[in-house]
Parts: C-alpha cells; structure tokens; sequence
C-alpha cells in the first residue's frame, strides 16, 4: 500500500512534529540567551548599568 503524501492524518502528524521541534529550538534559545544575559556582567568593564542597557536593547526587539 502506498502512503500518499497529501493524507490529511499524516500531515496533521507533519505539523504537529515540526511544532513540536519549532517549540524544542526556541527553549533552546531562550535558556541560551538568559544564560548569557546573566553573564555579561562578569565581563570586565560591563557593570550594572551597561548590562541592563544591553539587555533591555534585545528585550525591545521581541516586543516589534
């Protein structure tokens, strides 16, 4: 029996998997960045002030 690629059942499974990975990828990235944000004060010469000033310049971009 050959398996159409168009059979609503499989895409709806295709669609459910790729969301499922997109949802993996963004965890990823955000525990990846929240973990570097929390660090760019133990660059030397990065204070408070200037920590907060770069992570509020990438938090206002998720707002666009």
């Amino acid at each position: 029996m050959a398996i159409n690629p168009l059979d609503p059942v499989l895409t709806q499974a295709w669609n459910k998997g790729r969301e499922a990975g997109k949802k993996e990828a963004l965890d990823h990235f955000y525990k990846f960045l929240i973990g570097r944000m929390d660090t760019l004060k133990d660059i030397e010469g990065i204070g408070d002030k200037t920590a907060w000033k770069i992570q509020k310049h990438f938090l206002d971009a998720f707002e666009r």
